[in-house]
This record gives C-alpha cells, structure tokens and sequence, in this order.
C-alpha cells in the first residue's frame, strides 16, 4: 500500500500560539487550526519506525493502519518530549499521510499534556465542527470507556473467564480467537452468538470512581455541543496502551462520500518508548476522501482579534460551544479551554495583544450572557449569547 507523510508546517505547543496563516489550507487543516492545533514536521526516523513495528496491535485494526497510527503518536510524543511540554502548556498537533491506493488522506490529531476530559472534549469538537465544513449534516459519535489499567485488566479477564464458561457455544473460530484475546470475540461476533455476546461483561461496569467522573465529564461536553453519542461496547483499544475514552464515527456528506474517525487516549505509549516518564496523550484520526480537500475553503471575515476567556467548568462547557459557533460563522478566535486558572488565560490573551476578551463566568453561564471587554480602552459589555455572533461581525 503506498502513502506518504506530509512534512510541512511548523508546530507550536499552544492553543495560545498564532498558527500559520489558513487561507493555503485545506478545509480541514483550516478548521483543525482554528481550534489551536498547528501542523507538526512529521520525521519517521528510523528509530521511531523500529518501535512502531515492535507494537502489536491487539484488536482487528490492520497492519498497515496500525504501523501508521503508531508512527505518528510516537512522532508527537518525542515531539513533546523534546520542547518540555507541561500542563500549562500542552501540544495542539496534527500530522498528515495521504493513502494513494484508496485515494483517502489520514490527519492525526494530538493533545498531549493534559489529563482530563477537556483534551478529548476539544478534540470532538473540532473534529466535529471539520464534519460541517465537508458538508456533513449530521453525525453520531460511538463511545465506550475502559478506564484505568487495572480495571482494564480485571475486565479482560473477566471476559476471558465468561467465554471459557460458555465454550461450547463459540464457533471455531471463535475459539482460536479467544486463545489470542477474549476481545476479539466482542468486536465482530458471529450472528449465532450475537446474544452471547450482548450479555457479556461491559468495560463501563468497571470503571473506578475517577474514571466515571472523566467519562461523565466527556458526555457533558458533548451534550452542550449539541453533538450526538451513543454508547457501544463493542468499541475496544486496538492496542495495549489505549486506554479511557474511545470514540468512533463513520458520516457521509451530502454526495455520499464516507469520512471516518477514532479516538483514544495513549498515555501509556511513554513506557514503551522508554521514556522517562508517561505523558498524557490523546489522539484522533480524521480520514477524508482526498478529492474532498481540493474545495476551497470559505475566507473568514476580517474582524479585530479575540480570545475566550472562561471561570469556572460551566463556563468552560459553554466556551467550547462558543468556538463552534465562531467557527461556523468564519470568525477567528484564540482561546483559554485547556487552562484552569483565570490569571494564565488573562496573561496569555495579554502576551497575544488581542483587541476583545470574551469572558464566561458563572454568573454570565447562568444568564446566558458573554462580556466583551475592549482591551484597548477597558470598556465592556454583556451581549446576550444568542447575540454574540452578530455582535463580533458588527466590530
């Protein structure tokens, strides 16, 4: 199969940092960029090719797709690796290959630094919002969650066990799969044993405390994005280092051609790269039709600069749903999401030199308001957000 690996771009570590200008790219490097992801130098030296080919995919993914998936996660994380990357300053990046045998090209979309449920949050978001602009009109996200290593790996057994009860109901080839994982059995069951399945254990039921507060906190994002979900527990890590939230659609735009996408977190990918210590990771795959990203992409309006400044995890939500609306409207906007603190959003839009700061507290969250502050003069004012768009394009 031949593909090839974009090299182009120049990356930086923030969603505070200016990208590189869009009005060269495609849609869908334009929409990622919005959201503060910048294009990374993709370098498959031949150290990183060693360890990607030493990774074993344990699920159905293929060889090729899994030996591509892991070259770029492994890009990133020596990426960050090597510019320090902290909490307070995550990496926002994609990569891009392009398979010229089904005429598809692959971004692989990273956050790495940041813990929480935020990064997958930001990360459906802006994936979602990029369905908009390849004239996708509605889509619906497949989610599971398998939680921290040892809940993991109590599940895996758990299965294991539950099949090796029921062994005389697997087909053959069941049973020669059940002998390389119990997984196998629960991606793609045969139809005699769909019920079997159904009623096998489901990695949700074990997930800690922590871990359902992550996964709740994804979902909640998602529903104040309007964005659509339903939960499959089929949905399983195509390899031993995924592990928390995987996410999986497949949409069709307006002329039927299929565009796919997958998430997972890969924290522990650190440890089999023998670095010094786990990072966390998450990482999507965007696939497109190529021929989709020859459309010219809608040139935004010119309007002074913004930054999106949020308090609290109401305000946070609603930010997120804020930079969708801005993004379908073609206005540009620089924000805070990925910050906890107010000072390190305010000293980042000050560094930045942005003309308006849009601010979302709680009490702005409750009344469904946004204050404008004009950073130039320090006057400001509280726009009703349904408001908002109109008002920003009026600047």
């Amino acid at each position: 199969m031949q593909s090839k690996s974009s090299v182009r771009g120049k990356n930086t570590r923030s969603s505070g940092k200016k990208t590189t200008k869009p009005q060269s790219k495609n849609p869908v490097a334009r929409a990622l960029e919005f959201f503060g992801f910048t294009e990374l130098n993709f370098a498959g030296s031949k150290d990183i090719q060693q360890i990607a080919q030493r990774i074993i995919p344990i699920g159905t993914i293929s060889k090729t797709e899994a030996q591509t998936r892991n070259l770029h996660r492994i890009a990133a994380i020596r990426h960050a690796e090597t510019h320090g990357v902290q909490g307070a300053q995550p990496l926002l990046s994609y990569t891009v290959s392009e398979n010229t045998v089904k005429k598809t090209t692959t971004f692989h979309i990273d956050i790495i630094g940041i813990q929480r449920g935020v990064a997958e949050a930001l990360m459906i978001g802006a994936i979602s919002s990029t369905l908009k602009r390849l004239n996708v009109e509605t889509c619906t996200w497949k989610l599971n969650c398998t939680g921290e290593k040892d809940a993991y790996t109590k599940f895996v057994r758990d299965v294991g066990n539950y099949f090796k009860k029921n062994m005389s109901e697997l087909t053959a080839p069941a049973r020669e799969a059940l002998k390389q994982s119990p997984l196998l059995l629960l991606a793609n069951p045969p139809v005699s044993m769909e019920k079997l399945v159904a009623e096998a254990p489901q990695s949700i039921n074990f997930l800690s405390e922590s871990s359902r507060e992550y996964f709740k906190e994804v979902l909640e994002f998602m529903e104040s994005t309007d964005c659509m979900y339903e939960i499959d527990n089929s949905l399983l890590p195509a390899f031993e280092y995924e592990n928390g939230l995987l996410a999986k659609l497949e949409a069709e735009d307006n002329k039927k051609n299929v565009i796919t996408a997958s998430l997972t977190r890969y924290s522990a990918l650190g440890k089999l790269m023998q670095s010094k210590r786990d990072l966390p990771a998450v990482g999507a795959s965007l696939t497109v039709p190529t021929k989709l990203l020859a459309k010219k992409p809608s040139t935004n309006r010119n309007h002074p600069p913004l930054y999106i400044i949020h308090v609290g995890p109401d305000a946070r939500k609603r930010t997120l749903s804020l930079l969708m609306e801005l993004e379908d409207a073609g206005i540009q906007a620089l924000h805070g999401l990925l910050k906890d603190k107010l000072g390190s959003q305010m000293m980042n839009a000050e560094q930045l030199k942005v003309e308006y700061i849009l601010l979302i507290g709680q009490k702005e969250f409750v009344e469904k308001n946004i204050i404008v502050r004009n950073t130039v003069n320090r006057s400001e004012k509280a726009i009703p957000q349904n408001d908002i768009v109109k008002y920003i394009k009026e600047l």
